[in-house]
């Protein structure tokens, strides 16, 4: 399976092209799902040549992942703040709790959920690549932080990757669900509660001794 990385700041030319086409690749799915988005379409969309596209992704699927792969580094781009392994749990999981809520909830990562679960039987590849530069992508790197937490000795996790997919999964919950069936979103108030509870919950049973 093809690695994709997390897009880079765009710093030159290149990079500039290549959040071009990214950002019409993805105002593209959103438009019109995975199956009626082309290359032919994103290339018309963002100008230049659909060279540029194979060079820069090589498919489709890769394509659509590097857009995901972008949404997870949103999420994620705070546990590499300068400092950030040295904030207090507490605020260190709050702070990135309420990023992770506020980008998977929002109607856009919602929508894109929506692409792959709507095309994961035929496409299985997209659901692979979705996952990996998502879900994956972003309790790997929560789980990094743990797993230093546990070294310190400021948090008692024995497996960093189990407690990053349990906290996540305590944030999100039956929200996500609501979301891709079409009930309302939480807003920003009621997300920060759920965050705080969360928090305070994984802290009762991982916080030191």
């Amino acid at each position: 399976m093809q690695q994709v990385p997390l897009a880079p700041a765009c710093t030159s030319r290149g990079d500039l092209r290549r959040e071009a086409i990214v950002r019409a690749a993805t105002d593209l799915f959103l438009e019109r799902g995975y199956g009626g988005t082309s290359i032919a379409a994103v290339n018309q969309r963002a100008g230049g040549s659909r060279t540029a596209i194979y060079q820069y992704f090589g498919s489709k699927e890769a394509l659509f992942g590097a857009i995901v792969a972008q949404k997870c580094g949103e999420i994620v781009q705070i546990l590499g703040e300068p400092h950030f392994a040295s904030l207090p749990p507490r605020e260190a999981l709050t702070r990135f709790g309420l990023r992770m809520a506020e980008i998977v909830l929002a109607p856009e990562g919602i929508a894109l959920m929506r692409i792959v679960i709507a095309n994961s039987a035929r496409f299985p590849e997209l659901a692979r690549i979705f996952h990996q530069a998502g879900p994956a992508a972003g309790r790997a790197r929560l789980a990094d932080y743990l797993a230093e937490q546990q070294a310190r000795g400021t948090l008692r996790v024995a497996d960093p990757s189990a407690g990053a997919r349990l906290f996540a999964d305590m944030i999100l919950g039956t929200f996500q669900i609501e979301a891709l069936l079409g009930i309302a979103a939480p807003d920003a108030q009621t997300r920060a509660r759920v965050v705080a509870l969360g928090v305070e919950t994984f802290l009762a049973a991982a916080g030191p001794a």
